[in-house]
């Protein structure tokens, strides 16, 4: 039977071991010599057993315990960077492009080259 925990955010919302959570405060770390930015996703916190004040996370690769008063739980998933993927395009609308490129091609004598 696993164990009930008493670990809440700054909400109030009960957290749970490989929970999400997001700093709502800009945190100095001590020893690392980096400030943790309010808004940074800790992913996969483990709860410290014995203290409910208490979560442990990694932050730019630091492994740091962390006070539940200065996070909250996310409930939407962290957005992905890099580019979007190109939406899908319809038989029509690529042959349309087709014909634009050789239009091109031809309307500037080049009608002869392949592409």
């Amino acid at each position: 039977m696993a164990k009930i925990s008493n670990h809440r955010d700054s909400n109030g919302v009960p957290l749970a071991v490989g929970d999400t959570v997001v700093l709502i405060k800009d945190l100095s770390v001590k020893g690392a010599g980096f400030t943790a930015k309010r808004g940074t996703f800790v992913r996969g916190i483990s709860l410290v057993v014995g203290d409910d004040a208490h979560i442990e996370g990694r932050v730019n690769g630091q492994r740091m315990i962390i006070l539940t008063e200065f996070v909250k739980k996310n409930s939407v998933k962290p957005k992905r960077l890099g580019k979007p993927a190109p939406p899908p395009q319809t038989p029509e609308a690529s042959r349309h492009a087709t014909n634009a490129r050789h239009w091109v091609f031809w309307r500037s004598g080049l009608s002869g080259i392949v592409i």
